[in-house]
């Protein structure tokens, strides 16, 4: 009597995973029509800039400054920044949008990922080189202060009483435009640093999430 042979089941043959191919960023000037919000850091950064000013506004420094300033170097400053952080609120807005969108990506290619970062932290550099030339627009304004200063002083009218009063005048002029250009300069120039640093922060911010799964 033939004994029947049980058929032994067909082994599956492991189906090799194709490896996975790290996603390359998409094209954020897609996602930019919408609107983003401002991170929170450089709206505080603004904020606590805005209160500073309100309160030297109440005090009465503001007008002493714009008063004793006649290069009116001082409302260059102040204009500049005005237009420098505005851009960068705009920058910041662009750094949202793309966490945003990094954060809805699995892991992207490192090399993607490091290119993002740069690109985005080209975007906000102007900001460090404003912080540098309003610094240097405040000691421009300190050298215009000394030539006015020194204008005015005639050594060979020292002996004379009645010209020690325009001379005085005139020394005071520009050591006012000297001072008060320097320290709006400064003020204004560590504002847009501390603002460019909160960028560049959340530049480096966006290249970490693109790099978590």
């Amino acid at each position: 009597m033939a004994v029947s042979k049980k058929k032994r089941p067909a082994r599956k043959r492991p189906t090799k995973k194709s490896p996975q191919v790290p996603r390359k960023f998409p094209d954020l000037r897609a996602h930019l029509k919408r609107v983003g919000r401002i991170p929170a850091e450089y709206a505080l950064v603004l904020l606590t800039g805005a209160c500073a000013l309100v309160i030297a506004w109440h005090q009465g420094l503001v007008a002493l400054v714009v008063e004793a300033d006649a290069s009116h170097i001082s409302v260059v400053i102040v204009a500049v920044f005005l237009l420098v952080a505005t851009l960068g609120g705009l920058r910041a807005r662009e750094l949202s949008v793309a966490l945003e969108v990094v954060g809805a990506y699995k892991a992207l290619d490192p090399v993607a990922a490091r290119a993002l970062e740069t690109r985005l932290s080209a975007r906000v550099a102007f900001m460090a080189r404003t912080s540098s030339l309003l610094v240097t627009l405040g000691l421009i304004g300190t050298v215009i202060g000394f030539i006015v200063a020194l204008s005015g002083v005639d050594p060979a009218m020292v002996g004379n009483v009645n010209a020690i009063g325009p001379m005085v005048g005139s020394l005071v002029e520009g050591m006012g435009i000297a001072l008060y250009t320097t320290l709006v300069g400064a003020m204004f120039g560590i504002w847009t640093a501390l603002l460019h640093a909160v960028l560049a922060a959340g530049a480096t911010r966006v290249y970490l999430r693109a790099l978590v799964p």
